[in-house]
């Protein structure tokens, strides 16, 4: 019995004297970097749609025009908006988006085609369109008529107030015209 009250005192003596005096001489920092747990700590990411998210509008015409709209969310393709507070990095991933214009004439495709921004940069503006986003496509009821449908666009950056605004007319015939309405920054 003294032999195990004796080994049972000595273990406890030993785990006692196992109290972590040897990281006593490093920072808290040094502490979470030592332990690989810096990256969870320091560095906060989202993206922004987390997933994927689609709008569809139909609409037909009362002159024969069917347009189908779709604007969604490219989930290969985003914008980084990165901040850092006191130690804490964030990162802000601002997900890309697509249209896609399908346009038909009393059962006859006029137009199939995926907007994208290289269509609307024209090469010019390069910082504005390097970060920049498509809002969203939308039909013109008021401006489309029996020759052109008129659709609106817009992109922006996102958490500014930059952005510009554009007409895309299709003819009846398929072709595409894309006129630049304005710039923004509020």
């Amino acid at each position: 019995m003294k032999l195990l009250s004796s080994l049972l005192l000595m273990l406890i003596l030993i785990f006692a004297s196992c109290d972590g005096k040897d990281r006593s001489r490093y920072t808290h920092q040094e502490k979470l970097e030592k332990s690989k747990l810096t990256g969870s700590f320091f560095e906060q990411v989202h993206y922004i749609p987390q997933d994927f998210t689609e709008v569809v509008t139909d609409t037909i015409l009362s002159n024969g025009y069917h347009i189908k709209l779709k604007v969604y969310s490219d989930m290969n393709t985003s914008v980084l908006k990165e901040f850092k507070t006191d130690t804490i990095t964030y990162k802000r991933y601002f997900r890309a988006f697509k249209g896609e214009v399908i346009i038909t004439l009393n059962n006859e495709e006029i137009i199939n085609k995926t907007l994208e921004k290289i269509q609307f940069s024209n090469n010019t503006d390069a910082d504005f369109w390097k970060d920049a986003v498509l809002g969203n496509v939308s039909l013109n009821y008021e401006r489309s008529n029996d020759d052109e449908i008129f659709l609106n666009a817009f992109y922006r950056i996102p958490e500014t107030n930059h952005y510009k605004d554009f007409n895309i007319v299709i003819a009846s015939n398929g072709k595409i015209r894309i006129e630049e309405l304005s710039a923004h920054v509020l």
